[in-house]
C-alpha cells in the first residue's frame, strides 16, 4: 500500500456521500482515485468534481491493484452485493447505514470481511463527535456521580427542512427495497428445502408461533364468545325464555323479572321449568328466603345472579322481561363443602364468611 490510501468513491446516492468525499480530500493520508454509481450520469458529474476516473464498471473498478479501499454510499438493497464484492476483491470498506436490509445479508458480509482479512468500518460519526467526547470523559471522571440513567436524543429536519434529495421519496427506491427483500426471501426459501426435513418442520414451526400467537392471547375470548353461543342455542332448544335486558344507570339500583328461570337448572332438566317473578324495589332490596331442603330456595337465588352475570357479559338473560342496573361484585354465601364448622359451629362458620364479604361489599354490589 501506498503512503496515502487510495480511495474508491461508490455512489453518490446517500445525502452523506459528497460530505465523505471531502472529507476524505481534506485528509492527507487518503487520496480519492476512482468513481462508481449505480447512476453514471451522476457518477461522471460526480467524477469530475473530484477530477478523478470514472468506472463504469464495478468489476473493473475492483479489480485494479491501484485501489486500496471503497466509500460505500449506495441505496442499502445494493450493500450486500457491493460489500461482499469489495472484500473479495481486498478492498477494505466503509460504509453508510444501515448496514443491510436482512441478517442473513449483514452476516453475509461479516464472512466475507473476515475471511479476506480486509478492514472494516460503519459510519458512526458521534463516536468522534467533540460533545459526545465530553460526555464521556465526564462520566469516566464520575463528575457527576454514579449514572443510572441516561437517555439520548439524535434526530435532524431533512424531511420537514427539505433538504434530503428527491431520490429518497422516490417510489423506485421502495421498489428497490421490494426486489432486494424478496431475492431474500426467495434465497431462504431455496436453504430451507436444502435443509433436512426436521430442519424444516422447525422453520414452519417457528413462522406459525411468531405469526399466530395473537390467537393465543384471544383464545380465552374466543372460547367464551363460542362457549356462550352454544348455551344460548341449547336453551332457545328446550323453550326457556331467553330477553336482551334493559340496562338502566347502576345508582338505581334496578332489578325486575317477569318469568325468571335458572338456565342451569333449565340445561340439566331439559324440561319446562316454572318461571317466577322477582324485583328489587321499594318493598325490598334485601330478601331471606326460607322453606324446607330441596323447596328452590337456591334455584331462584341462583337464577338473579345468572341474570346479573348474563346481562353484565352481554348475554341475553332467562326470563321474559327484564331490567337490570349493573353490579361492582356479585358475592356469593353458598356453602362448598369445606367450611371450618368443627371449631366455629355451623353458625359461626356462616358469621364469619358473610364478616369476609361485608368486609369487601359495596353498595353497588349484589349478595346472593
Amino acid at each position: 500500500m501506498s503512503e496515502k490510501v487510495r480511495i474508491a468513491m461508490i455512489s453518490a446516492w446517500h445525502i452523506h456521500a459528497k460530505g465523505y468525499a471531502n472529507y476524505l480530500a481534506a485528509n492527507p493520508k487518503c487520496e480519492i482515485v476512482a468513481v462508481w454509481d449505480e447512476m453514471p450520469s451522476r457518477g461522471i458529474e460526480w467524477a469530475n468534481d473530484l477530477k478523478c476516473k470514472f468506472y463504469e464498471s464495478y468489476e473493473e473498478l475492483l479489480a485494479n491493484s491501484e485501489i486500496d479501499a471503497v466509500a460505500i454510499c449506495a441505496p442499502t438493497s445494493m450493500h450486500a452485493e457491493l460489500m461482499i464484492a469489495a472484500a473479495n476483491a481486498k478492498k477494505h470498506i466503509f460504509t453508510e447505514k444501515v448496514l443491510a436490509l436482512s441478517v442473513k445479508d449483514a452476516k453475509a458480509i461479516r464472512r466475507a470481511v473476515k475471511k479476506n482479512k480486509v478492514h472494516f468500518t460503519i459510519s458512526f460519526p458521534h463516536k468522534t463527535d467533540k460533545s459526545v467526547l465530553l460526555a464521556k470523559e465526564i462520566i469516566d471522571d464520575k463528575k457527576l456521580g454514579t449514572i443510572t440513567y441516561m437517555r439520548v436524543r439524535n434526530v435532524h429536519s431533512g424531511s420537514i427542512s427539505n433538504w434530503l434529495p428527491a431520490h429518497f421519496y422516490d417510489k423506485n427506491q421502495s421498489e428497490n427495497r421490494k426486489a432486494a427483500m424478496a431475492n431474500a426471501f426467495n434465497a431462504a426459501i431455496s436453504d430451507v428445502y436444502k435443509s433436512s426435513l426436521k430442519e424444516w418442520k422447525r422453520a414452519c414451526r417457528y413462522y406459525v408461533l411468531e405469526n399466530t400467537d395473537f390467537l393465543l392471547r384471544i383464545a380465552p375470548e374466543i372460547e367464551f364468545i363460542t362457549k356462550s353461543a352454544q348455551l344460548i342455542e341449547k336453551l332457545s332448544s328446550i323453550g326457556c325464555p331467553l330477553t336482551y335486558p334493559e340496562i338502566r344507570d347502576m345508582k338505581e339500583k334496578a332489578f325486575a323479572a317477569k318469568g325468571l328461570c335458572n338456565p342451569v337448572i333449565a340445561v340439566k332438566t331439559e324440561s319446562n321449568l316454572v318461571p317466577n317473578d322477582f324485583a328489587f324495589d321499594e318493598n325490598g332490596m334485601i330478601y331471606v328466603i326460607t322453606g324446607p331442603n330441596r323447596g328452590g330456595k337456591s334455584v331462584i337465588t341462583c337464577a338473579v345472579g345468572h341474570a346479573f352475570a348474563m346481562a353484565q357479559l352481554g348475554l341475553p338473560v332467562c326470563a321474559d322481561e327484564c331490567v337490570i342496573s349493573p353490579s361492582d361484585t356479585i358475592f356469593t354465601h353458598f356453602t362448598t363443602g369445606s367450611e371450618d364448622t368443627i371449631d366455629k359451629g355451623r353458625l359461626g362458620e356462616e358469621c364469619s364468611r358473610l364478616g369476609t364479604i361485608f368486609e369487601q361489599v359495596t353498595e353497588d354490589s349484589l349478595v346472593l
